[in-house]
Formats: structure tokens, C-alpha cells, sequence
């Protein structure tokens, strides 16, 4: 199974499962997960990644599976990697898991089913924010283990209408909702994306600066523990007989 998913797995149940020895098993995991993206200057990203340490690494920009493998060579050997590819095909889905790909992010168009059958590669479907609501359900019905929203366009600060244009979709659907952005949000908006239904923030490292991306990765790690969604309110009054102990009058007995 992907480590990816499993990493996920653990976020989203609040609980981490410690790898190896001297690892406390009480971590305490992050509120989202953090997948660091490169898109481009792969090697100098790749390295600035084996550093900081995130949830999974994913590249984008290059179309053959091999240069790609190639590529996370550069990671630190425990970081889950894969590739954000505009199709894929069975053959392709092949070569990028027996490389060690642990999942791939792909376009609904030109992805072949066989590529995207693969159980041991995390499935991330890219979709559009303006997806109409009729559609989802079909999209939900696909072989995929997360989707991915391009909400990179959001200008800081966050509103709450683009916290309504990611609930359209998570509300509606129970894969796993990963946000690409262009910026680390701030903490409360970190919260606030986590309500809404995301489990997991993309970021360009080529438009962040290293002490940012890891400040992002401290704040995602101190991220309080996410409150029920149960408000409180007032107990209704449940109408009950006026008559002490439940008694209820005989028939034909006066109520009065």
C-alpha cells in the first residue's frame, strides 16, 4: 500500500504510527499533510525537499518515468515520492511502480483505466474548481484515492468564498482533498481549510522560500487537535403531559 495513504491514513485518524527505532510512537502528527511540489530547477528542489522533510514529494515538468526515478534518488530515501503527469498510460503506471513511485497525480483526460488501477500507488485526480455539482458524483464513483484542487490563484488573504469552493466538492465526496497553493496560509487559515474537508496541502517550493516552507511545516505540525463540528445548543423541549409521573386520563375523564 502507498505510504502516502497510510501517511494520510494517520492525519486524518489522529494518530501516528512511529517507523523505526527511537521513534516515539506518541508523536503527535500534523493537522494536514504537506506535499511539497517541484515543477521546475528539479535538482536544486529535489534538495531543498530532502530537507525539509515533508509528507511526500511530487514532480512535475517531466513526462519520462525514468528521469523521474532518477530524480528521487535525491530525497532522503524515506520521503514518499511520485509524478503529476497530463496522462498516463498502463505501461508508463508500470515503469513508474517498479521505480518506487508511490503515487501519481493525474488529468481525467488521457488516463488510461488500466493505468489507473494500481493499488499500490496513492491515485490523486486533478480536477477543476468549476466543476459543475451534477459531475461529482461520477467523479467520486472513480478508481481514486484523492483528488487535488488548484486553488493556487487565491490571492492572501484566504475568503470565505474560496472556503465554499472547496466544501462544494469535499462535503459532496469521501476521497482524500489535497489543495495546491501558491502561499502558506496563515494558522487560522490552516484551521479553517482542515474544516472545510482538506486533508492535505501541494506547494511550488520554486515560489517559497525555504524558511517559509518550514515555518508551513511547523504550523501544520502544531495545529491543535481539530474540534467536532457539533455545536452546542439549546435542548429542545420535548411537549410532555400535564399530569405529574405520565398519568394520562382515562377515557372520558376530564383533562381539566
Amino acid at each position: 500500500m502507498s505510504k502516502f495513504l497510510d501517511r494520510l491514513e494517520q492525519i486524518n485518524l489522529g494518530t501516528t504510527a512511529a517507523l523505526g527505532f527511537g521513534v516515539s510512537r506518541t508523536q503527535k502528527p500534523p493537522g494536514m499533510a504537506l506535499v511539497g511540489l517541484v515543477s521546475s530547477g528539479h535538482a536544486k528542489g529535489v534538495k531543498t525537499l530532502a530537507g525539509l522533510g515533508p509528507d511526500a514529494a511530487l514532480v512535475s515538468g517531466l513526462d519520462d518515468p525514468a528521469a523521474v526515478q532518477e530524480l528521487a534518488k535525491g530525497l532522503d530515501g524515506e520521503t514518499p515520492w511520485g509524478a503529476r503527469l497530463p496522462s498516463l498510460n498502463e505501461d508508463e503506471a508500470q515503469a513508474l511502480e517498479e521505480g518506487g513511485c508511490d503515487l501519481v497525480a493525474l488529468s481525467i483526460e488521457g488516463t488510461t483505466v488500466a493505468a489507473a488501477a494500481s493499488e499500490n500507488m496513492a491515485r490523486v485526480l486533478c480536477i477543476e474548481m468549476d466543476v459543475e455539482a451534477d459531475q461529482l458524483p461520477a467523479i467520486g464513483a472513480l478508481p481514486m484515492d484523492a483528488l487535488l484542487l488548484p486553488m493556487g490563484h487565491v490571492a492572501v488573504p484566504w475568503t470565505l468564498q474560496d472556503l465554499a469552493a472547496i466544501a462544494k466538492i469535499s462535503r459532496r465526496l469521501s476521497q482524500y482533498i489535497l489543495v495546491e497553493v501558491a502561499q502558506p496560509p496563515s494558522q487560522k487559515e490552516l484551521e479553517a481549510l482542515r474544516n472545510v474537508g482538506v486533508h492535505g496541502l501541494v506547494i511550488d517550493i520554486a515560489g517559497v522560500k525555504p524558511k517559509e516552507l518550514s515555518a508551513l511545516k511547523d504550523a501544520l505540525q502544531e495545529m491543535p487537535r481539530q474540534k467536532s463540528e457539533r455545536r452546542d445548543r439549546p435542548a429542545a423541549v420535548v411537549p410532555t403531559s400535564a399530569f405529574p409521573g405520565g398519568f394520562s386520563p382515562e377515557p372520558g375523564e376530564s383533562r381539566a
